[in-house]
């Protein structure tokens, strides 16, 4: 399955809200939304331990929403955790209210698809597409809008990340960086 059908479905997935007070900047994510190579859209281990505790489970027996687990600092500006199952995959999501490379930041996805392959994650932004390409270009992801890029050397399973516009959400964006 390829990203594009995942992506319509994670706006779906949402409910829940991340506040902060009115009048607050919202913080940035950058620390918590590492890579250690954003060439290979490897996650780094903040965003890896931070993605690790969204759900509870595994592929065969199914997942359950975990729980955020982020710096103190960072209290507050995210919802619930969210999970849901939809065709082969367990959808995860939780809202958020912060930044990363100066771009909003409005949740956070995951998809996991039953018999245990390889999922992907997903940055959900409130910026257009274009504005989102030119910023993770700048720091170093090679996204190409509507394009899925091929990452690293084949290992059985395509490597990609893809970024798209939103459906039916005017000025979102979504990078995806996973497997099919």
């Amino acid at each position: 399955m390829t990203a594009r059908p995942l992506a319509l479905l994670f706006p779906a997935a949402l409910a829940g809200c991340a506040t902060l007070p009115q009048g607050s900047p919202p913080p940035s994510l950058d620390q918590l939304l590492s890579f250690t190579s954003p060439a290979l859209c490897d996650p780094g281990p903040s965003l890896s331990e931070f993605l690790g505790h969204l759900t509870q489970g595994d592929a065969n027996e199914g997942f359950k929403a975990g729980r955020v687990v982020a710096p103190p600092a960072l209290s507050g500006v995210f919802g619930r955790v969210r999970i849901k199952k939809a065709d082969g995959y367990w959808l995860t999501s939780v809202r958020t209210t912060g930044t990363w490379l100066g771009l909003p930041v409005v949740a956070l996805h995951q998809d996991h698809p039953e018999g245990g392959d390889p999922g992907g994650f997903q940055i959900e932004f409130g910026a257009p597409l274009p504005v989102v390409e030119r910023r993770l270009k700048a720091a170093g992801f090679p996204a190409r809008a509507n394009v899925e890029v091929e990452l690293g050397e084949p290992d059985g399973y395509a490597h990609l990340m893809t970024l798209e516009a939103v459906a039916g959400r005017p000025g979102r964006s979504l990078l995806r960086c996973g497997y099919s």
